[in-house]
Order: structure tokens, then sequence, then C-alpha cells
């Protein structure tokens, strides 16, 4: 009876695990909708934006999704979902599926940045956007290094460290870089969205190296996980260079991904009726520790 019940609980996080993902997938979508109705329909033949309502319908997405995504993790609370704040209970990711994913992101990532190495040969910019398809194929294999790294007993705070590191180097750079290309284009809604995207994408990168750098917040962490893929599916809208389009799909899967090992490592605590042990009721926990009463 015993394991029907774990079999039933662990039915009902998975569950879980897929409406939250699916639900930062389908945001993306919207996402994608909004911004491409806006490139159609918000400007001129010159590029020049017109007035829209489109160009307000796309930060009143943006608004929604990061709305709905903060009231699904407190829902999530609210149904007795807790979890741990050690970094190996929260990013573990075992099994086959798990690690085909990983390293198919990893290699999407590195895949993306050789692209992007090879058609800058004869951009401008080329030196800016060499350095960051090398600084995007380091982030790619510290993806999937990090994920590997989550389910060893032991993991290596200092492996860890650069594992998160490097992503955030990355798409930092990547933000200079959209600055440099478009620093003379008067039309700040035709880039501005990038922008916007790889800056939650930093945050997002900056709240999962809070674990290694011994800041966990899960809730904040899981937050901009979740509207930092958002971000990454929604501004595959926007016309840019291949590799670079194909390194945001890559974040966006690891964003996803990361969203599902969070949320199905969660655990639903003991109901209230639920019949204690005798160590228990002499104030012992499991471990035979007396509890501290405050």
């Amino acid at each position: 009876m015993l394991d029907l019940l774990d079999y039933l609980k662990n039915i009902k996080i998975n569950m879980n695990a897929l409406e939250t993902t699916l639900y930062v997938l389908c945001g993306g979508f919207f996402g994608v909708f909004s911004r491409w109705m806006q490139n159609m329909l918000a400007f001129d033949e010159n590029g020049l934006p017109e007035s829209s309502f489109w160009n307000i319908a796309v930060p009143l997405v943006c608004v929604a999704a990061a709305y709905l995504y903060h009231r699904m993790i407190k829902g999530l609370h609210s149904r007795r979902f807790t979890h741990e704040e050690g970094f190996t209970s929260v990013f573990s990711n075992t099994g086959r599926l798990f690690a085909i994913a990983r390293y198919a992101i990893g290699a999407l990532m590195v895949i993306g940045a050789a692209l992007l190495f090879a058609s800058s040969e004869v951009d401008k910019n080329s030196l800016w956007l060499r350095i960051l398809s090398v600084l995007c194929v380091l982030a790619g294999v510290s993806y999937s290094l990090f994920l590997r790294e989550a389910n060893l007993e032991t993991p290596a705070v200092k492996k860890l460290c650069l594992y998160t590191l490097c992503p955030i180097v990355a798409f930092g750079f990547w933000l200079v870089t959209t600055y440099k290309i478009n620093a003379y284009n008067s039309v700040t809604w035709s880039f501005g969205y990038e922008i916007i995207a790889v800056c939650f994408i930093i945050i997002a990168l900056y709240r999962i190296a809070g674990y290694p750098y011994g800041k966990p917040d899960f809730n904040r962490t899981l937050f901009f996980v979740m509207l930092g893929g958002f971000f990454s599916v929604a501004v595959l809208a926007d016309e840019r260079d291949l590799g670079m389009s194909v390194m945001f799909l890559a974040t966006a899967g690891y964003f996803l991904d990361l969203t599902w090992i969070m949320v199905h490592n969660m655990h639903q605590k003991a109901a209230l009726n639920e019949p204690i042990t005798l160590e228990q009721s002499n104030g012992l926990d499991a471990h035979g520790f007396e509890h501290l009463n405050r």
C-alpha cells in the first residue's frame, strides 16, 4: 500500500513538472506570436515604428508570463510541495533521458556557436562575433557538465563555480555585442527585445550560480529560470544570424530542462492527519536527535 502511495505521489510530481514546463514553452510561443505580429504590422516599409496595438501587446505578454509563473510557484507551495536547498537535491537528473537531454542541449549550443563563427567572416563586427562564438562554446560545454555534476555524491564546488560562470560571461559579452552592432540603429524596438531577453537570461544564470557560490534561493531561481526560458523562446521571432538563433534555442532547451528538473525534485509535505511515529511523539527525529521547539 505504501509503495502504491509513493507511486501516485511520483505521478503527481511528474505531472507538475510536465505542466510547469509546458506553461513555459507555451508562454514562449505566445511571445513569438506577439513579437512576430509586431514585426509584421508595427513597422512601415522603411523599418520605422508606427502606432500599433502590438507595441502594447508584446510587453503585456511578457508581464502576463511573469505573473503566471509567479502564481504557479505559489500554487505548488499551496499544494504542500516543498524542496531542499542542497545543490544535488535541487538539480539531480539521473536517468538516460536526462543524460541525452543535457548532452543534446550542450551540443546544440556548440553547433550554434560554430555556425556563428563560420558566418562572421565577412561581417564588419567579425572580431566581436568570433569572441562571442568561443565563449558560447564554453557555455554549451558548461551546460552539460553542470547537470552531470549534480548527479555526483560530492560535487566539486570549484568546477561548479566555473560551469556556472562561463554562461554568465558568454551572455554578458552577448549583451555588449548587441549594443555594439546596433550602436547606430535608431529603432530601439528592432533590437531592444533581444537585449531584454539576454538580461533575463543573465539573471536566471546568476540565480543558478547562487547554489555553488553559497547563496541558494529555490523560488527565485525557478522563477527566473522559467522567465529565461520564456524569453529564449520568444526572441526566436526576430531575424538574426542563424547561429545566434540556434544558441537561443539551445538556451531555451537548457531552461526548460532545468524547469522540469527543479519541479520534478520537489516533494509533498506530509498531511496534517498523517500518523506520527513513536520517536516524533517523544520529540525525536528519524535519526534519534531531539527537536528544539521554538
